[in-house]
């Protein structure tokens, strides 16, 4: 058994793919109808919560929350988070602008629909049936004893509440294996072919994508795409996983470090032999 690492925000995929496949929760829906959310951030579509185009801002530009948690304090309750994004404003929807209080959103959804967490819920309907047998929470300072040897203290102390989207720890090659198995039709054709068309071309120079792109939860290259994933990164670890788009293989890189992600992803395109 190899070591597991936080999947940090790759856990977007899995949580897409539960939003997916749920039979009630459709995309053109308003967020409020599915989760108990400030009125203010009611009316935000599902689908345009899935690609980051809702018009949300991002905690991470918040000075505040950066201090927090580079002091390693306890991460704030979710309510203070949506009740201070409906207070800051949403913007027209359609422009990209990536948004882990979106995500935040479509967890409570999926939480509050099936009264379980999410990492419970993505095991059962998703992860387990993919083949993912190392899953472990990463919901409190102590579940970091679930991750490699390798955490420092400082890493060790980081409250993973502040990954407000949800994650999880797994082996890293469990979650190649996953993508590769979903993008194959493990949980069916529908999914991933909604997954491949579901993505939109976005302008990122410098990027190792020829064609990138953001879809429902993956992150693209091509038009249409020719691989499909996500990145991951937090506190101690960063991390992209990448498969061709019929499945037929994957590929993830980890580094154990916060590091710039791009070589991860041109080491994803190699390997791929694209």
């Amino acid at each position: 058994m190899s070591e597991l690492v936080p999947a940090y925000s790759i856990a977007k995929l899995f949580t897409a793919v539960a939003v997916l496949a749920d039979p009630v929760i459709g995309l053109d829906d308003a967020i409020g109808t599915h989760a108990r959310v400030p009125e203010a951030l009611g009316h935000l579509r599902i689908g345009d919560l899935l690609r980051h185009r809702s018009g949300l801002g991002d905690y991470f530009g918040w000075a505040d929350y950066r201090e927090a948690v580079a002091a390693r304090e306890p991460a704030w309750p979710d309510d203070l988070v949506l009740e201070r994004a409906a207070a800051q404003g949403v913007g027209d929807p359609g422009t990209f602008g990536y948004s882990n209080i979106g995500y935040l959103m479509l967890r409570h959804a999926l939480e509050q629909r099936h009264g379980v967490r999410l990492t419970d819920l993505l095991v059962d309907r998703v992860l387990g049936p993919l083949g993912v047998s190392s899953v472990r929470p990463l919901d409190r300072t102590d579940d970091w004893a679930h991750v490699r040897a390798s955490v420092v203290p400082d890493v060790a102390s980081y409250d993973p509440r502040w990954v407000y989207p949800g994650t999880f720890a797994a082996e890293p090659d469990e979650i190649a294996t996953a993508v590769a198995a979903l993008l194959g039709g493990a949980l069916g054709a529908a999914i991933p072919d909604i997954l491949r068309r579901s993505s939109l071309r976005l302008e990122v120079p410098g990027h190792p994508f020829a064609t990138p792109g953001y879809g429902y939860g993956v992150m693209t290259d091509g038009m249409p795409p020719g691989v499909l994933g996500h990145g991951g990164g937090g506190p101690g670890f960063t991390l992209f996983v990448l498969a061709r788009a019929d499945g037929s293989a994957a590929h993830i890189e980890v580094v154990a470090d916060e590091v710039d992600d791009r070589p991860l992803v041109a080491a994803c395109l190699r390997s791929l032999g694209c």
